[in-house]
Parts: C-alpha cells; structure tokens; sequence
C-alpha cells in the first residue's frame, strides 16, 4: 500500500482521502499500522507518510522469489532477412522483461523460435537456390533480404515451384544449412545488442518430433473434432472455438503447429530433442528429449497478431486451466511514410545494425549509441507506435539513454572523488526523497510484471536520474559521509535499473 502511494506521488498526483469513506478509513488504518511507517498526517484531505529512517536505510531492490517456472518467446525472426528495428523492438522489449521476471521468479527461460517451414523461407531458399546470391552486401542475412524482395515479386508467376520447394523443405528439411547461414549472422546483431537465448526451437523439428503425437493427444482427449458436413467438411477444428487446425487435405494450419508448440512449453506433450552448444539448449532430433513444462507462457508478438493469440488462449485456458497464457502485444515501429515490410524492402537503411552504426557516427560511442536506441525503444509503452527520432534519443539535457549514462558518470566521478567515507548518520528530506525510490521501485517492479511493461522501469531509471541531479546541484555530496551514502544506495539501484533496461555501463565519457 504505502509502495503503491508513494508511486502515484512520484507521477505527480495525489491520494485524495475522504474520511467519510469505510473504504479511505480501512486504508489509513493500514497505513498507520504498518511498522515501516514513522509519521502520518492528513493535510487537506491528502495523506503525507513519513517512512522510518532506518526502514530507508535498509531498503533493498531485491524482491520475493516465486517458484515458478516461465517462458518467454521472442524475438522468432523469420531467418530469410536481417532484423529491422521492428524486429529489434521486439527483441528489446523481450530481453528487458526477461531481466524483469527474474527479480521475481526463480526459473525464467528465454525462447527462441525459428520459423524454417513458413512460406517466406520458402520463397528466399527457392530464389537462392535457382539464381544464387543477387543482393551485394557483406553480411548473408541482408544480402539475402534484398533478394527476398526479388523473390516476393516473382511469387505469382513461380508459386507452383516456390509450393514444391516448401513441401520439400517439411518432407526432408532441405533448407536447414541455408537457414542457419542467414540465422547466423541475425545471432550477430542480437549479440551486439545484448539479446540471449536459452532455448532455440525449429518448426522443422516441431513437426518432425512433436506434431502427430500432439495432434493425436488433442483429439484422444476431445479437444478437437472432425467435422463431417458444411463448409468445414473434411477438417479438424478445436472444440472450444471452432478453427481449424487441420485442413481437409492433411495439411496442418499455422494455428495448428503453434498450438501444438505451445501445448509442449505447458508440460501437456512431451517429445522435443535437444543438443547444447554454448549454453544454449537447440531442437535436434539427433539430441535428448527435454521437457519445459512451465507455469507461465508468454509470447512477445506482434498486436497484428492479436486474434490469433486469443485463439490459443481460449484453447490453453480450456485445456490447463493451472497455467497462465499471455500475449505481450506491441505496436510497429512506424516511419512518417508507412510500416516496415519485409515484401516491400523499406526497411532499407533502417536494420537494427544500420541503427546502431548511424548512432555510433552521431556520438563516436558504442554505449552511447547502445544506451540511446534501447531506451527510445522501452521508454514507449509496448501498445503504442514508435517513430524513432534521433534528436530525441540523443538529448544530453533529458529524457534519453545519453541523459541516463551522463548521469550515471557524475555519480561515478563524485564516488571517485570522495574525500570522506561515506556513513549515514541523520537524513534530510532530500536525502529522504532519494532513499524513497527503494520503495517506488518494487511498486514499479509490480506493476512491470503485471502488465508486461518494461516502459514503466523506463520511467522509474528517468526519474531517478532528473532527482539526482536536481540533488547534486544543492548539496556537495563528495565531503559529506551521509549524502556519499545515499549516493552509494542510490548508484546501486541505478546500475540495476539499467541492466533491466539492457543499457551497458560504462566509467567514462
């Protein structure tokens, strides 16, 4: 309670009592029983609490642990183009609610999943394979975009031999070494921005490993049914909402191969074969069954994909009603002419390399260019659009990675330039204000895990730097052992806002 209304406060309102309310009256008895509380007063129907000083002093960012294992999917590019920055937000926003969930569950597994079986793949790998490599550029994964724009204009006239090829990569996998060619150098890009894995899953072995067995399983137990009449003569539909997962010629639809994915991240199937490289556990039908089974699914997807989510969802909660299912849905970026489309090509000059390669000639900085781009990106709450704006992400006076860093290089500096030990021995009200955001930041915390959002970390990190700086610049801090503690805490905090927002340190600037 007292985190959730020292948050409203920072964000600029008020809790608004009225005593004539059971409800305000309940909440004020609470507040003025908690032993973390020193001091409450009303002033014009406004609760003012005033913490115990040495409940600050021993505030920790460190949160109850759930036992609870969570999977988290993303960023599933499809491996026939390099990332573009949709791609990349994508990738951010995942990696950064990983870091998230595990300050508060003790087992959260990163997912990767390579769509080598869909029809896009197709098209690049059957235009490889007749024309070689058309496209010049040093890096596979953007030559191979650029000729996939080829290939999508020669679709129609070809369909019939892009259909063939597509059937012989789900008859023999034909096309794995091509995918894991272009595969390797996106590895590349997720590197140089900061994005791991855990588990890395090929559709091919979905298939070959794990469909039949599943889709025998849903219809063993009623979760599918055949229809034998209407429009939907010959096919097999889930039973909860009527889709169709497989076809009436055998073949299975995308919602029937997801769904089976996801039936095995649940624990209901079991069959995925696995081998280790590099810590990272990769599908193989040459390696050893490994089972997930986790509590809580969540999918990082696009909010284009939004009906098709619910569709599982449905079927997930009808099927295991003990496990949680949740679509993180986030919005395109969006450029002043229009969205990103791999068909089209325009995201030309906007890859996430090119991203980061314009930002390191505007700045001459790694981290910088790093720390810029990633929080433009998860300062946006995952629902709304991004236009990315380059004057914005580079700000040195506010609202920016570059801001977040310059601030974190003044706490450095005064650290280095202490001439005290820092000890606390009695704390002001500005000192007070600082020591709060322990408590602003397992409100946040909360309110991030609940609603997927890591924009709201985001905000905390901004927050915390503009009333950092506002402090140095009415205290000198390095002479003074209670204000160079605070700042310690303080510098603790901030590093740890930053790696949950993926942003590298660094010493200098």
């Amino acid at each position: 309670m007292i985190e959730t209304l020292e948050v409203s406060r920072l964000r600029g309102y008020e809790y608004s009592i009225n005593l004539n309310r059971v409800k305000d009256q309940k909440i004020l008895d609470i507040i003025s029983n908690d032993p973390r509380v020193e001091r409450l007063d009303l002033i014009n129907g406004y609760i003012n609490i005033r913490i115990k000083e040495d409940v600050l002093l021993e505030s920790t960012a460190k949160l109850e642990i759930l036992n609870k294992r969570v999977s988290i999917e993303y960023p599933s590019v499809n491996p026939n183009k390099p990332w573009h920055i949709g791609h990349l937000r994508n990738a951010l926003i995942g990696e950064s609610m990983y870091r998230i969930l595990k300050q508060r569950y003790n087992q959260v597994y990163r997912i990767d999943y390579i769509d080598d079986l869909g029809l896009q793949v197709a098209q690049s790998f059957w235009y490889f394979r007749k024309f070689g490599l058309t496209s010049e550029h040093p890096r596979f994964d953007h030559a191979i975009g650029m000729d996939y724009v080829k290939a999508n204009q020669m679709f129609q006239e070809h369909e019939h031999e892009i259909r063939e090829v597509l059937r012989e990569m789900e008859e023999n996998n034909i096309a794995r070494e091509f995918v894991d060619r272009v595969l390797g150098d996106q590895l590349k890009t997720a590197q140089l921005y900061g994005i791991g894995t855990d588990i890395r899953v090929y559709e091919s072995n979905i298939k070959l490993d794990l469909f039949n067995q599943g889709i025998q399983e849903l219809k063993r137990n009623g979760y599918v049914e055949y229809v034998d009449s209407g429009d939907l003569k010959g096919t097999y539909v889930t039973k909860f909402n009527r889709k169709v997962i497989i076809r009436s010629d055998g073949t299975a639809t995308y919602l029937g191969k997801d769904i089976v994915f996801q039936l095995w991240k649940a624990g209901f199937l079991s069959g995925l074969k696995f081998v280790e490289q590099d810590g990272v556990k990769i599908s193989n039908t040459n390696g050893s069954i490994y089972n997930l089974n986790s509590d809580i699914i969540i999918n990082v997807i696009g909010i284009e994909q939004s009906q098709h989510q619910q569709e599982i969802k449905e079927l997930m909660n009808n099927m295991l009603p003990n496990k949680e299912y949740h679509h993180l849905a986030y919005q395109r970026v969006r450029l002043r002419e229009g969205h990103f489309s791999g068909r089209k090509g325009n995201w030309l000059g906007y890859t996430a390399d090119d991203l980061y390669n314009e930002g390191y000639e505007r700045m001459n900085n790694k981290e910088l260019s790093l720390a810029a781009i990633k929080f433009y990106i998860l300062r946006h709450n995952p629902k709304t659009e991004v236009v990315f704006d380059w004057d914005k992400a580079l700000n040195t006076q506010g609202g920016s990675g570059v801001y977040l860093l310059y601030t974190y290089v003044r706490m450095l500096s005064i650290e280095r330039n202490a001439s005290v030990e820092p000890k606390p021995k009695s704390l002001d009200d500005d000192d007070r204000e600082l020591m709060k955001f322990y408590l602003h930041y397992r409100a946040s915390m909360d309110k991030a895990i609940k609603y997927l959002d890591p924009s709201v970390v985001a905000e905390l990190s901004l927050k915390l730097a503009e009333e950092f700086n506002s402090y140095y610049s009415k205290h000198r801090i390095s002479n003074n052992p209670t204000k160079l503690f605070v700042l310690k805490r303080l510098k603790d905090l901030y590093e740890h806002l930053l790696y949950l927002l993926t942003i590298p340190t660094v010493t200098s600037i």
